[in-house]
Formats: C-alpha cells, sequence, structure tokens
C-alpha cells in the first residue's frame, strides 16, 4: 500500500496501551513505510516514544490543560491533514476528535447514539494479517534496555522474581499474610524478589511484608516507580507473580515468563491460556465482580502451590 502519514489514537489507561501496543506493531510491520504517530496522555508519552514501531509522538496532558489542551492538539491535526486516522478508543470525546479530524480516512469503533457517519470503516481487520492474534505473539512491548544491560555482572545467574502486590480492588489482591508465606519461602529458596506497585494501601502492604519477612532478598520498590520504571523493572525479572492487574500485563507483553492469581475477574480465555500458569480462587461464585463480597477468593490460594509453580518455571528458564 502507499506510504501514508497515519496518527493512531489511545490515550489511555496502562492496560490499553500495552494492548494497544500490539496493534500498532503489528500495524506497522504490515505497513514499514507508514509514519504511525501516536496521540497519548502525557503519562504514557515516555513508554510510548521508546516502541521501535512508533515513529513520533504527540502528548495530551489531560491533567493540566484538559478540554482546553484536546482542542489545542485538534487544531494541530487538523493542520497535519493525517491521511489515516486510527481510533482505538471509541469514546464520545473521541468520536468528535475523529469527526473534525480533517483525516483522509478515519477507522473506529462504531457509535450508534450519532445519526451520521464518523469513521469511514468500522472494520480494523485491513490494517492487520489474518494470523496476527494477540495471544500467541511472544512479545510485543520494549522497555528501552535489553535484559543483559538491566543486570549487573553479580545479578546475571540470580533467580529474581517481581512480586506486583496490589490491584485496583482489594478483592483482586492477594492477601498480605499470602505474600508473606510465599516471600519467606522463596527467600529460604536464595531467590531475589522485588515488590512493584503503587498507592497508599499498596504501600503500607509492603512495607508489612518486609518487616515480616525480615529478608535482604526483597527490595521493596512500591510507591517509587514512574511507568517507564516498572517496565525496565519488570523485564529484569525471570518471573512475575501477580493477580489481575497492570503489572500482569506488562510482564506478559515483554515476555516474561507470568503466574497469575485470578478471582472477582477474568480476561479473554486464549490470553489466560497463554500465560506461563493461572490459579484460580475455589470460590463457586469466580469472576462476580462483587467488590464487596465477605466470601474466601485469593486467599484460596495456597502461597505454597504458588511456590513449587515459580520453582518448577525457574528451573527452566535461562538467566
Amino acid at each position: 500500500m502507499p506510504q501514508k502519514n497515519v496518527l493512531f489514537v489511545r490515550f489511555s489507561s496502562l492496560g490499553d496501551i500495552i494492548t494497544n501496543n500490539y496493534y500498532a506493531m503489528k500495524i506497522k510491520e504490515k505497513h514499514p513505510d507508514w509514519h504511525l504517530t501516536w496521540l497519548v496522555d502525557s503519562l504514557y508519552a515516555p513508554l510510548v516514544r521508546i516502541q521501535p514501531w512508533v515513529d513520533s509522538v504527540i502528548e495530551w496532558d489531560r491533567k493540566n490543560t484538559g478540554n482546553a489542551g484536546f482542542l489545542k492538539i485538534l487544531r494541530k491535526v487538523r493542520a497535519e491533514k493525517y491521511d489515516l486516522l486510527i481510533d482505538a478508543h471509541g469514546s464520545d470525546r473521541m468520536a468528535f476528535f475523529s469527526f473534525l479530524s480533517g483525516a483522509s480516512e478515519k477507522i473506529g469503533l462504531k457509535h450508534d447514539w450519532i445519526p451520521f457517519k464518523i469513521h469511514d470503516s468500522n472494520d480494523f481487520s485491513s490494517l492487520l494479517d489474518d494470523k496476527d492474534k494477540m495471544y500467541l505473539c511472544p512479545k510485543y512491548l520494549f522497555s528501552g534496555e535489553s535484559k543483559d544491560e538491566a543486570y549487573t555482572a553479580d545479578e546475571k545467574h540470580k533467580k529474581i522474581l517481581i512480586l506486583a502486590i496490589g490491584a485496583s480492588f482489594k478483592k483482586k489482591r492477594w492477601p498480605v499474610q499470602s505474600w508473606i508465606a510465599f516471600c519467606r519461602l522463596s527467600a529460604e529458596a536464595g531467590w531475589r524478589m522485588i515488590l512493584v506497585g503503587s498507592g497508599v494501601e499498596e504501600v503500607q502492604a509492603a512495607r508489612e511484608i518486609i518487616k515480616a519477612v525480615g529478608s535482604e532478598q526483597i527490595v521493596n520498590l512500591v510507591g517509587g516507580l514512574s511507568i517507564l520504571e516498572l517496565v525496565q523493572t519488570i523485564d529484569t525479572g525471570a518471573i512475575m507473580i501477580a493477580g489481575d492487574t497492570g503489572p500482569l500485563h506488562i510482564a506478559r507483553a515483554l515476555g516474561i515468563k507470568t503466574i497469575g492469581l485470578f478471582g472477582p475477574t477474568l480476561v479473554e480465555k486464549n490470553y489466560m491460556d497463554h500465560l506461563s500458569q493461572v490459579f484460580y480462587s475455589d470460590c463457586a461464585d469466580i469472576e462476580c465482580e462483587n467488590w464487596d463480597c465477605q466470601k474466601p477468593c485469593l486467599e484460596t490460594i495456597s502461597p505454597q502451590t504458588v511456590f513449587a509453580c515459580a520453582e518448577e518455571l525457574l528451573a527452566t528458564t535461562q538467566p
């Protein structure tokens, strides 16, 4: 196909940025002559900017500029006269943006409530090859540095686990006592552990884990990393262990072995089947998304079972 100046739009959130990074990669892989610009929230711009398949980035500082900044970017986009706009958002705001963008061709989701046509096509398949399936792709995120560069000479042969101890809802988190039991077993095995996450509750949980385990084998980085630093830290690990949260999906996108802990939420089956290992809550109401539920959930997943799985995965992982 002829060379095109393409605007790919996905502002947020982290999980959606990771998912859509796969599609940006595959679009560029099929159309290497296209110039792909990604319009993204400033929060995620450092991560998007280092992806090899992204040629340029437009940042929208939503936090500080709001709608005024949005309209300023719209004027900039109209002046650029893009050949193709790819709306990976599907929001009402993005429908407005697409309609006024001035792009020669627009591809995006259909909005049934709008009485006129916004996008020229609602079918993204023409941008990809038929064989493209995210769950089959071994890696679709670039951290900005190679794994070897992330290790020091003395660390190259150490067994490093990245432990994402939090999640957006308490019900999605493995209990602190489970993490403590797992970390004690891991410390005894001589593994190095790096705790990651953010938020007040996760910071407190990390302190409890560090105090209870009392091992120099644990490094606590909870609340201390930018998004790009988080990705680069995860890329130093041999295995990621996490619930249904952003760091788990980052690790999967980086090609890191992943152990997922699932209860009140599940994700697409093909995706879950291609994680290294998944443990499920024993609750009969799994995938209930009831954040106020009082039934045992992730606490039914045994630390000893997760440890045994990690041990098996580490045995087949090359530094």
